[in-house]
C-alpha cells in the first residue's frame, strides 16, 4: 500500500543515520515484539532493529500530527509557523537517532 511505501522511506532514512554507540533500547518486551512483527510485515527484505522501527513509527505519527493540526488551522490560532515547527521536529528526530544535535 502507498502508506507502506512512505513508511519505508522514513525507515530507510532513520536506519541510514549513524546511531550512537549505545542506541536507546526499546524497554518494553511486548512493544519490541510488536515492532519486530510489524517490521517483518512492512519490509520483509530487511531486518531493522526495534529502535529504528519505534523511531520510524513515532516520526510518522508526529509528522502527521503537525500536518493535521496545520490543516485544522491550529497553528494560525496560536501564531506558530507550521513549517518551522515541522523542520524542528525533523531535526529533533535526527538528534534522537544520532545522539547529536543538528543545526
Amino acid at each position: 500500500p502507498p502508506s507502506n511505501r512512505a513508511m519505508n522511506v522514513i525507515l530507510d532514512a532513520i536506519a541510514d543515520l549513524k546511531a550512537p554507540e549505545q542506541p536507546v533500547p526499546v524497554t518494553n518486551a511486548t512493544l519490541t515484539r510488536e515492532l519486530t512483527q510489524w517490521g517483518t510485515r512492512a519490509s520483509p527484505a530487511r531486518t531493522l532493529e526495534p529502535d529504528v522501527l519505534l523511531l520510524g513509527l513515532l516520526a510518522w505519527t508526529r509528522m502527521h500530527g503537525i500536518i493535521s493540526l496545520e490543516i485544522e488551522g491550529v497553528f494560525d490560532q496560536v501564531g506558530v509557523d507550521a513549517a518551522r515547527l515541522y523542520d524542528q521536529e525533523i531535526k529533533h528526530l535526527i538528534t534522537q537517532r544520532t545522539g547529536r544535535p543538528t543545526s
